[in-house]
Parts: C-alpha cells; sequence; structure tokens
C-alpha cells in the first residue's frame, strides 16, 4: 500500500510538472515579439511604410519598429544600441534589418554574444557580401548585377547618347553596387554612350539629404543642356530617387527604374495624387502612372517595375519569422518557405538564387529574381 502510494505521489508531481513546463512554453509562445528596424520615410518610404502595416496587421505589442537615424553613416553606436536593445527583450524571437546599411554587423556580433536562439533577417544589405552573410541567418536582396544588363538594354533601345550615373563613395564602397557601376560602364563604352560618374553628396552623412537634393537640382538641367535629352539619369541612392525622376521628367530626358517601386518617385514626377483609399493599391497606381507619362508625352522614356522588393523583403520577412515562432520552417533557413511567401506576394513566379560571390556559393544570402526582376513589367 505505501508502494502504491508512493507512485500515485510521484506520478502527479511528474504529470504536473509537465503541464507546468507546457503552461510556461505556451506563455512564452503567446508573448511573442519580432523587431523591425527601417530607415526613416524620407529616406525609404516602401520600406517604412511596410513596416507601418505590419505593426497594423499584427499589434505595435508584436511588431516593434524602430527607425535609423536619417545621418546614419555619422552614427554608427547609434544603429548598434537600436538594434541590441532590441535583443533585450527575451520575448522578441527574431529581428529585421531592412535595411542592411554599414554597422548593422557590429550590431549582430553584439547580439549573438547573449542571443544566438535569434533568427535575424538583413533585407538589401549594403556591407560586402561575404561579411554579411557569415553574420545573418538569411540576406535577403535584389540581384544588383542583374539588374545592370537591364538597364543597358533600356538605354539601348532608348539610343541614349549619355550616361549620367550619381553616387558617392560610401555607396561606390559597397562591393555589388561597384560591380554595377563598373558594368554599367563596361556597357555603355561598348554602345558608345558617353559614361559619367558622378559624385553627389551622401545623404547618410553631413550634407544629409537636403544636400544631395540641392545638387541634384543644379545638375540635371546642366547636363540635359549640355548633352541633349538623349541623357539617362540613373542613381544607386533611393532618397533622391524622386526628385530625380520629377527632374528627369520636366527637362525631357531619360529615366530607368532606381527603385524598383512604382509608389516611390513616379507618382510625385507625373503630379499624382492617390487618394487615401488607394494607397497601396499598385493597379491603380500603375494605370495613373502609365496615363500621366502617355499625357506629358513620355511614353517609354521613363521605366519602372510594378513591384516594390524592399515592400516584399519587410512583409515576408515578418511573415516567415512568425512562422518560425509557429514551428512551421525546416529551421532558421527554408528556402521553400521563403519563396512560397514571395510568389504569394509578388503574385507571380518566384526564383531564388543563391548568391556567388568570391568563388563561393552562399546558401543563406538569397537574390530574388521573378517577373518583375526580369523587367517585364515597365510602365
Amino acid at each position: 500500500m505505501f508502494k502504491k502510494c508512493i507512485v500515485i505521489f510521484i506520478t502527479t508531481l511528474l504529470i504536473v510538472g509537465t503541464f507546468g513546463c507546457n503552461k510556461q512554453t505556451s506563455i512564452e509562445k503567446d508573448n511573442w515579439k519580432i523587431g523591425l528596424i527601417t530607415s526613416p520615410l524620407i529616406a525609404n518610404e516602401d520600406g517604412y511604410r511596410s513596416a507601418e502595416q505590419m505593426v497594423k496587421r499584427y499589434g505595435k505589442d508584436r511588431i516593434i519598429h524602430k527607425v535609423f537615424p536619417v545621418k546614419f553613416n555619422l552614427e554608427q553606436e547609434a544603429i548598434i544600441d537600436k538594434i541590441t536593445l532590441m535583443a533585450l527583450d527575451p520575448n522578441v524571437k527574431g529581428i529585421i534589418i531592412a535595411q542592411g546599411i554599414p554597422g548593422v554587423t557590429g550590431a549582430i556580433d553584439k547580439i549573438r554574444e547573449k542571443r544566438n536562439d535569434l533568427l535575424i533577417i538583413v533585407c538589401s544589405p549594403g556591407e560586402d557580401p561575404d561579411v554579411i552573410a557569415s553574420k545573418a541567418d538569411i540576406v535577403l536582396s535584389r540581384d544588383t548585377i542583374g539588374t545592370a544588363s537591364e538597364i543597358l538594354e533600356f538605354a539601348n533601345e532608348k539610343e541614349a547618347k549619355t550616361f549620367v550615373h550619381y553616387s558617392f563613395p560610401r555607396h561606390m564602397s559597397y562591393e555589388l553596387l561597384s560591380q554595377k557601376r563598373d558594368i554599367l560602364k563596361r556597357g555603355c563604352e561598348k554602345l558608345g554612350i558617353k559614361f559619367i560618374d558622378a559624385m553627389i553628396p551622401d545623404p547618410g552623412g553631413e550634407s544629409s539629404i537636403s544636400g544631395i537634393e540641392k545638387f541634384i537640382i543644379e545638375d540635371v538641367p546642366k547636363n540635359i543642356e549640355k548633352y541633349g535629352k538623349q541623357t539617362i539619369f540613373y542613381t544607386t541612392n533611393y532618397s533622391v530617387d524622386k526628385l530625380l525622376s520629377t527632374l528627369v521628367r520636366k527637362n525631357e530626358g531619360i529615366y530607368p527604374w532606381c527603385c524598383l517601386s512604382p509608389e516611390h518617385g513616379f507618382p510625385q514626377a507625373l503630379g499624382i495624387e492617390i487618394p487615401k483609399d488607394k494607397e497601396g493599391d499598385i493597379e491603380y497606381i500603375i494605370k495613373e502612372t502609365r496615363g500621366k507619362i502617355s499625357e506629358k508625352d513620355m511614353g517609354g522614356r521613363m521605366s519602372v517595375w510594378a513591384v516594390s522588393s524592399e515592400s516584399a523583403f519587410v512583409e515576408v520577412s515578418v511573415d516567415y519569422i512568425k512562422d518560425y515562432i509557429d514551428g512551421k520552417t525546416n529551421g532558421k533557413l527554408d528556402k521553400e518557405k521563403i519563396k512560397k511567401k514571395l510568389t504569394e506576394y509578388l503574385g507571380g513566379e518566384v526564383k531564388l538564387k543563391e548568391l556567388e560571390y568570391g568563388g563561393e556559393k552562399y546558401e543563406n544570402y538569397i537574390l530574388i529574381i521573378s517577373d518583375f526582376i526580369r523587367g517585364e513589367s515597365h510602365i
């Protein structure tokens, strides 16, 4: 009898203990959070707006949205602090860094010292591919090098005579952007197009965005006057995209895509006012854009892709980490799951390409190639 009582007592303890553990696990799971840091609205509207949408969808108690300083190039410590502070909350199970500006690797190193369990996704990285791939669990980027050939095709199709490439030293220190510039330069030489390597102020530095805008306002008309209307303008910087497309349209030059989004730049350049109920309605924006371009007799001279890669990266990353928290992914890197989510978001066939760099393949550095990336949806 005594032994029987002991067995019952121990069994009861085990049941209670198991229930207690399951309850704790359930509580931790219910209290999940995702950290999300983006560039400010003025620097990258699509990423910022998508972050706002994620906060609305899941709640501000779930999505912790932080913003990089405007002069982020001068505030490296502030960047590290903003990212690492999110990781101090034990309920934060994943962090999305969009965009991967210089300094984020230092933050990831600090996080890894105490939180190796966190799933970290970096979108649109700026640091060298091999470096960021070794720090983040997943890196999402458009095919920077692959788009160079599309831009050259566009320039040749429009019979461009001059190609003005706007960038600045910090961007040219990014390996992939530098390679893309070199490809564009060599391509222009083969096509007989004069290539102008124009250096502008760094929007993330002392001059800020106002400095770059002042330069562009003065420089675009000068180049059109000097080289004629068959001049194509391109920039590596999102923050100047709106102004540059506006000036190119006004001065009747040629403009390929800089930012992969019909919402970024063209509505302002063409004077399109988007009603509140049409914000984020891509079909509506494209229809209005086509109409305005034809109306202003700029048909074919301005081009943009039909989907925002920045929005896709932010929203897919949030949903992917939520699935990871719920145990619905095959580990931290589940490429099939990412592909499925990107396909659902973009509404077309999506191919994932692993980055090959320096003779090595990085399986966690995923380049996005789809219908819109391949330029089949130009306006």
